[in-house]
């Protein structure tokens, strides 16, 4: 028997073309903002000069998306047994950091305060918690399989 995969090759192939647009689209609009990252207090600032780093945040880009990519190989390689006893805990560390955006929120110059700083880097729970989300209901409804062909037993708590 012949399986195709077909649909995971397209998807794979968007899901890099997408990536590398991104970091082009980093590299090619984020030097004056890297420039001014990287070296406020230089009046004139040039590519050239030692302090200035005009490919400041096309580099944080790529450490960010190398760890992306990580963590996305190494979710995929866990077993679903383990997705399903970690659903509930992960659900409630995303709702926790929810909680603490109200007190401890930063805003970036946006009305939103919805960013938490995390070792130097800021961080929003809320891509969290639509992950945890999606695992947890997932995991719910995966206790309820029998049930959810009907609404009321099956998707109402």
């Amino acid at each position: 028997m012949k399986i195709s995969f077909k649909a995971d090759t397209v998807l794979a192939l968007t899901v890099l073309f997408l990536l590398l647009f991104g970091l082009i689209m980093i590299t090619s609009i984020g030097v004056p903002k890297s420039i001014s990252l990287s070296a406020p207090d230089v009046l004139y600032p040039n590519c050239s000069d030692g302090k200035v780093d005009c490919y400041l945040l096309f580099k944080n880009h790529l450490v960010r998306l190398g760890i992306g990519l990580a963590s996305f190989f190494i979710a995929f390689k866990v077993s679903i047994k383990i997705w399903k006893k970690l659903a509930t805990p992960l659900y409630g560390i995303a709702v926790f950091l929810l909680f603490l955006i109200l007190i401890f929120g930063r805003s970036f110059g946006t009305i939103a305060t919805n960013w938490l700083l995390f070792f130097n880097t800021s961080f929003q729970p809320s891509e969290l918690a639509k992950l945890a989300l999606v695992i947890y209901l997932a995991y719910w409804l995966s206790k309820k399989q029998s049930s959810v062909e009907s609404f009321k037993d099956g998707l109402i708590p």
